[in-house]
Parts: structure tokens; sequence; C-alpha cells
């Protein structure tokens, strides 16, 4: 009888990580696709740090005949005095979650986010 026996090495320490934690994380930064194994420190420190661009960004429109994200043709620009979510979409308000729960914020999972917190965020990531 043969055994596999699979071992996942943090990819950004070296480490080992604890059976049934490692996280691979998929991203793509201009059209190149990057995969990082991470344990879940790691994967919280990432999501962490992409969430200020990832609030910043538009979703790309998949490409259907290459399978590839490409850039959309018509952007709406978000109003950012709106409430609710500000014209952002749910990519958009899972990282301001993440940010939130960072910084010992209660935030729900689902429903709106507080205008309190969106201004907090945005103060957070200003770009000057």
């Amino acid at each position: 009888m043969q055994k596999e026996i699979v071992e996942y090495f943090d990819d950004l320490d070296g480490r080992p990580i604890d059976e049934g934690l490692a996280q691979t994380i998929r991203f793509t930064v201009d059209d190149v696709q990057y995969e990082i194994d991470l344990r879940p420190a790691h994967v919280e420190q990432f999501r962490a740090d992409m969430a200020r661009w990832i609030a910043a960004a538009r979703l790309g429109a998949r490409d259907p005949h290459s399978g590839r994200t490409r850039r959309a043709t018509a952007t709406a620009v978000p109003s950012m005095g709106a409430g609710a979510g500000a014209g952002r979409d749910r990519y958009q308000l899972a990282a301001v979650r993440d940010w939130a729960r960072g910084q010992g914020i209660a935030v729900s999972s689902r429903g709106r986010v507080s205008r309190r917190v969106l201004e907090q965020f945005d103060a957070a990531h200003a770009v000057y």
C-alpha cells in the first residue's frame, strides 16, 4: 500500500503549516497570475495589506473568449457621500469589513456598513 503525505510550507517565511490550515491565495497583477500558500496569520496580513488597493479598484470584466480579465469599457464613479456602501461593490465592502475587524471595530458580515466605518476606512487609506 502506498501512502502519500502532503506538507505545506508558508511561502512567506518557509515554515511548515499545520495540516488543514494552509490557504492558497491567487491574485493577478499586470495580467500575470500568482499563487502563494500562506498560514492564517499571513492570509490576514495579505488581505489587510490589499484592502486599501481593493477598495480603490474597480472589477475588470471577464473576456468570454480568452477567460482573461480585461478592463471594463464603462465604469461608474462611486459617490462617496451616498451611505450604505457608498457605491462600493461587494469585494470592496468585504475589504472594508476585514479592515474594520482588524481595527477592533464590530461590523456585521452582511448588510449595511455604517457611514462612520466607511469614513474611518477612507481616512486610514487616504492617498496624499
